[in-house]
């Protein structure tokens, strides 16, 4: 992808996101040593556990920075998307969410000069009547949530 892009636009640099969570949880840096030759990586890291769960540990991401910089080698990164979510049906509170960014700004700063830039995503909740319309996003326009059963539930959350 990028010698294609660069034959159009020499100046343009190219970079891949991925999920953090899911090389993590699959073990599958490989996608990453795949992606060597972007100019950069941009990474998405939420730390859920199976079933959408929030009831990890809140002081993990400064572990996760360290293999997101192990990683990484050279090549510059963006963390584009970190969150914590705070229902309580995924086990989690607002009192969690906060532990968790003050963690993980700690560790941010801490590791300042190791990556590009960091964005949180959404520092407030979503609506209720709008969380259903963000998690259909995720799907074909024609997708049933009904077809996951109670899994469609934690996901919306």
């Amino acid at each position: 992808m990028r010698r294609a892009i660069r034959e159009v636009r020499p100046d343009l640099p190219t970079g891949t996101t991925l999920a953090f969570h899911e090389a993590i949880d699959n073990n599958h840096f490989d996608l990453i040593e795949a992606f060597e030759d972007s100019d950069y990586f941009a990474y998405t890291y939420y730390p859920h556990d199976q079933g959408f769960r929030y009831d990890g540990d809140t002081g993990d991401f400064g572990r996760v920075l360290e293999q997101m910089i192990e990683v990484s080698g050279e090549t510059p990164f963006h963390i584009v998307e970190n969150g914590w979510a705070t229902a309580a049906s995924l086990g989690s509170s607002e009192a969690n969410q906060a532990d968790y960014l003050d963690n993980t700004f700690q560790s941010l700063t801490e590791h300042r000069d190791s990556f590009a830039r960091h964005i949180w995503y959404n520092l407030h909740d979503g609506r209720p009547e709008n969380c259903t319309t963000a998690a259909l996003s995720f799907f074909p326009p024609d997708f049933d949530p009904s077809s996951v059963g109670k899994c469609w539930n934690y996901f919306e959350d």
